[in-house]
């Protein structure tokens, strides 16, 4: 469960990688408008990722039996 989750931190900070590595020096509109979605976007999806495995660990927590649900 958490090894997912590892990926998904590893993915984002190769995205943020990959945007500072090509970043587009003749369009400046390109520019900003890169800078306002991984600000905006980046954080917003570490939340719900957050969000989504807090849900899975209170699975967990308190209804462990679940996996033996038919």
């Amino acid at each position: 469960m958490f090894a997912a989750f590892g990926l998904f931190i590893r993915r984002c900070l190769l995205l943020i990688g990959w945007a500072c590595r090509y970043w587009p020096a003749d369009h400046p509109v390109g520019q900003v408008r890169r800078v306002i979605l991984l600000l905006l976007g980046l954080p917003l999806a570490l939340l719900l990722q957050l969000m989504h495995w807090c849900g899975f660990l209170l699975d967990e927590l308190l209804f462990p039996g679940y996996r033996r649900v038919n």
